[in-house]
C-alpha cells in the first residue's frame, strides 16, 4: 500500500512556479520523493530469511566404571540387580551384580574407597602379621574364600572400608600373602539396601550363613551352611546360628572374574595354596606378595580379559538401559574349587 501511495504521488507532480525562499525545502523534499520512486518497477523487494538454527545434539553419557573390574568380567554382561536368593544365602558363583555408574563424581568416590581398601591390605601382607595384631584364623584355606583371620578390633557398628572384620590368606601358613578382605556387618538389613551406606557398600553383594559348624575348641569352621547337627557334633563341632552380613573384596593383584566384589574368587583354586604353602615360594616374600595368586590355574595379567577394563568393542552405553541377562554363570574349572570351597564364609 505504501508503495502505491508513493507511486500516485510521483505521476501527479506538477512544477508550479517556485518562489526562491522556498528552493532548499523544496529541494530536500525532492531528493526524498525521488529516492523513493526511483522508478517504476514495482517489484516487491527480496523477502529476507532466517538461517534456520543448527540441530542440537545431546551427549548421551558414558559410563565412568570399567577400571573397577576385569574386561572378562564386563564380558559376562553382569546383573544390574541383585538376586536376593542368590545373594543372601552362603558364597555362590557367578557374576555379581552391578549398577553402570555415569557420575563421575561417584566414580571417584569408589575409587577412592577402593585404595584405602588396598591400604588397609598393605599393613598386613602376611598372615603373621594379622596375628602380630591380635587376629585368630577362623578356616583353613578354603578354594574360592581362601584363609579367614578373624580381628575383633575391627568390629564396627556400619560399614568401614578401614575396619575389615577379617583378612584373607592365601595359604594356610604364616607366610601366606594376603589375597583379599571380608566385611561383616550384624544388621538387621543388608547394607547395601540401606539408605546411608557408602557407595561400595551398596555394590558390595552381601550374604550370610546359617548353621555352620564349628570346632569350639579351635574356633575354625569345620561345616558348612546347614550341617546337619549330628554330623558336625561327630566331628566335634557345634552348629552355630545365623551369621551377620558378610562381603568380599579382591584386589588387582588377585582378580575376580565375577566381581571386585563378588561373593567368592574362582581364581583362588587349590593351587594357590599349595604354591604360597611350599617353603621354595614362601622364602621369596616380596614376590609372593607381589603376585598373590600366581599358582593359580586361572591366567593372571598381562594376558587378555585378566586386564582390567572395558571389553574390546564394547559400548560406553553397554546396559545404561538397565538390561542384563538373569543367570549368573558359572565356571568351567568348578572341580578345582572342592565342594566344600563354598560353604564357609
Amino acid at each position: 500500500m505504501w508503495l502505491t501511495f508513493l507511486h500516485v504521488v510521483c505521476n501527479s507532480v506538477r512544477m508550479p512556479r517556485i518562489r526562491t525562499s522556498h528552493l532548499p525545502a523544496l529541494l530536500v523534499a525532492g531528493v526524498l520523493l525521488l529516492s523513493a520512486c526511483g522508478s517504476s518497477d514495482t517489484t516487491p523487494a527480496k523477502a529476507t530469511t532466517t538461517k534456520a538454527p543448527e540441530p542440537t545434539t545431546t551427549t548421551l553419557p558414558g559410563r565412568c566404571d570399567w577400571e573397577f573390574n576385569t574386561a572378562s568380567y564386563w564380558a559376562k554382561n553382569p546383573p544390574v540387580k541383585p538376586d536376593d536368593e542368590v545373594q543372601h544365602m552362603g558364597n555362590e558363583h557367578g557374576a555379581q551384580p552391578w549398577a553402570p555408574l555415569t557420575d563421575t563424581s561417584k566414580c571417584d568416590t569408589l575409587r577412592s574407597e577402593l585404595a584405602t581398601m588396598d591400604d588397609v591390605m598393605a599393613k598386613f601382607p602376611t598372615a603373621q602379621d594379622a596375628l602380630d595384631f591380635g587376629c585368630y584364623r577362623a578356616t583353613v584355606y578354603v578354594a574360592g574364600i581362601a584363609a579367614h583371620y578373624v580381628c575383633i578390633k575391627h568390629i564396627s557398628g556400619t560399614p568401614d572400608t578401614e575396619k575389615p572384620l577379617m583378612l584373607l590368606y592365601g595359604g594356610s601358613e604364616p607366610t601366606a600373602p594376603i589375597v583379599g578382605l571380608s566385611y561383616m556387618m550384624f544388621t538387621k538389613e543388608s547394607p547395601n539396601t540401606a539408605s546411608d551406606s557408602a557407595l561400595w557398600a551398596k555394590y558390595m553383594p552381601w550374604h550370610y550363613h546359617e548353621g555352620l559348624c564349628t570346632d569350639p575348641k579351635t574356633g575354625l569352621v569345620i561345616g558348612g551352611d546347614h550341617t546337619p547337627k549330628d554330623v558336625c557334633e561327630a566331628r566335634g563341632g557345634k552348629v552355630g546360628g545365623q551369621t551377620g552380613w558378610m562381603g568380599h573384596y579382591w584386589p588387582k593383584n588377585c582378580p575376580s572374574p565375577d566381581g571386585v566384589f563378588s561373593a567368592d574368587n574362582p581364581r583362588l583354586d587349590w593351587e594357590v595354596a599349595k604354591y604360597n604353602d611350599d617353603p621354595t615360594n614362601a622364602k621369596n616374600t616380596k614376590a609372593l606378595l607381589a603376585a598373590p595368586c600366581q599358582g593359580s590355574k586361572m591366567v593372571i595379567e598381562p594376558a587378555g580379559d585378566d586386564r582390567f577394563g572395558k571389553p574390546q568393542g564394547m559400548s560406553d552405553r553397554a546396559q545404561l538401559d538397565g538390561e542384563s541377562h538373569d543367570d549368573h554363570g558359572s565356571h568351567s574349572d568348578d572341580a578345582a574349587h572342592g565342594d566344600e570351597g563354598h560353604d564357609e564364609s
